[in-house]
């Protein structure tokens, strides 16, 4: 069965709004271990987009089945990041455009991975 269109295109657009967001984080993160951990989600954030760039999705693959593995593994991280990037960036107004598009992405990921 395939995915709509429309949700995995704006699961596909809130990915990478949050990968963007996280390499601006990543420039102004206090400390190395910060950037360590912020490099490795928006890898993460970017192979999810590898998958989502590949074209529509159908429910019944082994691709599908493999994306909703990883994103159920990423969606932890994120939930995970929330509650420290406050302490990991010290400029207010991109921690907290992070944590928005991490809400959103997080939500919109419960539409495309069911």
């Amino acid at each position: 069965m395939p995915i709509s269109t429309t949700d995995q295109n704006n699961y596909r657009d809130s990915l990478q709004k949050l990968y963007n967001l996280l390499n601006q984080a990543y420039w102004v993160a206090s400390t190395i271990e910060a950037k360590d951990a912020i490099n490795g989600l928006a890898q993460a954030v970017s192979d999810i987009l590898t998958v989502l760039n590949q074209g529509a999705l159908e429910t019944n693959t082994a691709q599908y089945t493999t994306l909703k593995a990883t994103v159920g593994m990423v969606n932890a991280k994120l939930q995970s990041v929330q509650s420290q990037i406050n302490n990991w960036v010290h400029v207010i107004s991109i921690a907290a455009q992070v944590t928005s598009a991490i809400d959103n992405a997080i939500d919109l990921a419960a539409k495309v991975i069911k």
